[in-house]
């Protein structure tokens, strides 16, 4: 099942529809535009939603980060509509890609310290593994799931989500000693080399239908 794109939502359901888009940080989302759209500041894991509201519920790389994740997953599966479907795509970076024996391929010493920084911080880099078992946990039927991996090379959005990643972590990383500041400067830099690469975590979408 793909990952349902915000405008095509808001065109989808039409002018008699609603799309609801939530974030911790909406800022990123304030060039969206449409009659049928609307951009709220919210918490998924204390703000509650509306029940039984939705045909659709759809979230990307948030619950894996949250500890509160059950809480915010039994929150969004009660917003649903009876009928109505939750999507979730949540990474499961547990598998190592990335120390690859392939000679092309990139290891990078910051997003080994990149993973150890999220284990500190109570990340669970498994949880996309286990969506589609939390899905089934939470009443949900017809769950289904796939897994995908991408090559991120230099220019892709995949480095551009890494280069984020890397430099708001930046200082935790140095201060913890997981790397140092010569071999982040070092690997911030590889980002731009042209012939970068190294494979994605995998991906899972899992779906599933409230009854």
């Amino acid at each position: 099942m793909a990952a349902p794109s915000l405008p095509g939502l808001a065109a989808r359901v039409g002018p008699a529809g609603h799309v609801l888009v939530t974030d911790i940080d909406p800022r990123f989302l304030e060039s969206l535009q449409a009659l049928n759209l609307e951009v709220r500041r919210h918490d998924i894991a204390t703000d509650p939603l509306p029940e039984a509201a939705f045909d659709l519920v759809h979230s990307r790389l948030v619950l894996l980060h949250l500890p509160e994740r059950e809480k915010a997953l039994a929150r969004m599966v009660a917003a649903l509509k009876p009928g109505g479907w939750l999507v979730d795509e949540e990474f499961d970076s547990s598998i190592d890609l990335v120390s690859s024996a392939y000679p092309e391929e990139v290891y990078s010493k910051t997003y080994v310290a990149m993973a150890r920084t999220m284990d500190s911080r109570g990340v669970d880099r498994r949880f996309g593994r286990r969506l589609f078992g939390r899905l089934r946990a939470h009443g949900l039927v017809d769950v289904n799931a796939e897994g995908r991996t991408f090559m991120w090379h230099s220019g892709s959005s995949g480095v551009s989500l890494l280069r984020s990643n890397y430099e708001q972590l930046r200082s935790t990383m140095i201060d913890a000693g997981y790397i140092t500041e010569a071999d982040f400067n070092q690997d911030l830099a590889g980002l731009d080399d042209p012939g970068f690469m190294m494979p994605s975590p995998i991906l899972w979408t899992a779906w599933g239908r409230r009854p």
